[in-house]
């Protein structure tokens, strides 16, 4: 067994997916899938075929992330996985449709990052084992942090309404401009509770002695 990684660099302003399925109409499926999902999406796909002449079967509205889709899923070449590059839409506008089309089994990945997708190779052909998005985690985000990333998703229209905060320290940074007057609320910002991060954590006081089942059949 040998094993290999092949390295996915998304275009500019493009998002791919990646995924497993399992039938020829998988390309045509997942075609309609996308083109109903958005309007004005650009999308291109590649399916790898893995029976008979084993092609890398490719769809799309758009010919340059169609092509580019069919060569890095030859590359990938892991027997019915799926790769989609997208443009003008975001993977949480498809995923749900994608996850719905009949032949798909499951998804590795949805992103914007570099990728890379971890392959075995055996004497029959090849398997996704696993993939590396992005870059590892440096850290848990602070009490700033989460006021910065409540705010993010506010301002590009994914939350509605602005943040009221319990305390002047828990303003925002400037990193977002001067979106935040603190005075309209949907969601109230209280300080991170440590302690959910202690390695030590007390021992949960044991229940008490119940006898409602017991009571319960008694009165039947």
């Amino acid at each position: 067994m040998e094993f290999k990684v092949v390295k996915i660099d998304p275009p500019k302003d493009c998002n791919v997916i990646l995924g497993m399925a399992h039938f020829i109409k998988t390309a045509e499926d997942l075609y309609e899938a996308l083109v109903n999902s958005v309007p004005n999406i650009q999308f291109g796909l590649g399916f790898c075929e893995s029976s008979g002449p084993c092609l890398v079967r490719h769809e799309g509205n758009d010919g340059e992330l169609r092509r580019m889709a069919a060569e890095k899923a030859f590359e990938i070449g892991c027997g019915h996985s799926f790769l989609i590059y997208l443009r003008n839409a975001y993977p949480l506008n498809v995923l749900d449709k994608i996850k719905k089309v009949s032949e798909v089994c499951t998804v590795y990945a949805a992103t914007a990052n570099a990728l890379e997708v971890l392959i075995a190779e055996t004497a029959q052909g090849r398997g996704i084992i696993g993939v590396v998005d992005g870059q590892k985690s440096k850290g848990i985000e602070s009490d700033a942090d989460v006021v910065d990333r409540r705010a993010f998703v506010r301002k590009i229209g994914y939350k509605l309404g602005k943040l009221r905060y319990s305390s002047a320290a828990m303003m925002p940074s400037n990193r977002y401009g001067s979106i935040f007057p603190p005075l309209i609320t949907t969601a109230t910002v209280f300080p991170v509770n440590k302690s959910l991060f202690s390695k030590s954590k007390p021992t949960p006081a044991a229940p008490e002695p119940s006898t409602t089942c017991f009571s319960f059949f008694q009165s039947r």
